[in-house]
């Protein structure tokens, strides 16, 4: 997981940014297919909810975004396939599509781009979404790498556009972190 001192080191970082332990397991997936790519289609993890097992996370914060890193690794092909699955819906021109946050509120998501991500893992994608909920509006850079068939997922929510140093810079950190963790290529 990320820390506060590596977040800081990424050139024009946020002042401030800090990393918060979750303080708990993430329970990211569900076997339901709740999980939703960028266009909004349904993504299903096929294996039982008792198979899948709780990833690791970690939430970020500045006076600017806030945000979230989970990783958590899948059994067989479930990782190549959810990440397959999330980038055929990368695709701009793609309608804006309205569901529940875990808070209740309904919000309307609508994708604005796709991220080109240099990678040297076995997956990695990006995208750039707008997220409305009632009279306020949020941009979300969302992330996702995965090595063999361990997924990590990264995203930030901000009111202004990231710099793009600091983008490329997470990114390549997120990617490097994820190459070396143990289990990453099982």
């Amino acid at each position: 997981m990320l820390t506060t001192q590596e977040l800081a080191e990424v050139p024009e970082a946020p002042t401030g940014i800090k990393a918060v332990p979750a303080g708990h397991g993430v329970a990211l997936f569900s076997p339901s297919g709740g999980q939703k790519g960028p266009c909004g289609l349904s993504i299903k993890i096929h294996v039982d909810r008792k198979t899948i097992a709780s990833g690791a996370g970690r939430e970020f914060e500045s006076d600017s975004l806030s945000g979230y890193q989970y990783v958590i690794d899948l059994p067989g092909t479930e990782a190549s396939g959810f990440l397959t699955a999330w980038q055929k819906q990368l695709h701009p021109g793609c309608p804006a599509y309205t569901s529940t946050n875990p808070n209740g509120q309904v919000e309307t998501t609508k994708l604005l781009s796709v991220l080109a991500i240099p990678s040297d893992v076995s997956q990695a994608a990006g995208s750039l979404e707008e997220v409305e909920t009632g009279e306020s509006s949020v941009g979300v850079y969302t992330f996702a790498f995965r090595m063999g068939r361990r997924l990590e997922m990264l995203a930030l929510f901000v009111s202004q556009p990231l710099s793009q140093t600091f983008g490329e810079g997470l990114v390549s950190l997120a990617e490097s972190r994820l190459r070396a963790s143990k289990g990453a290529v099982a």
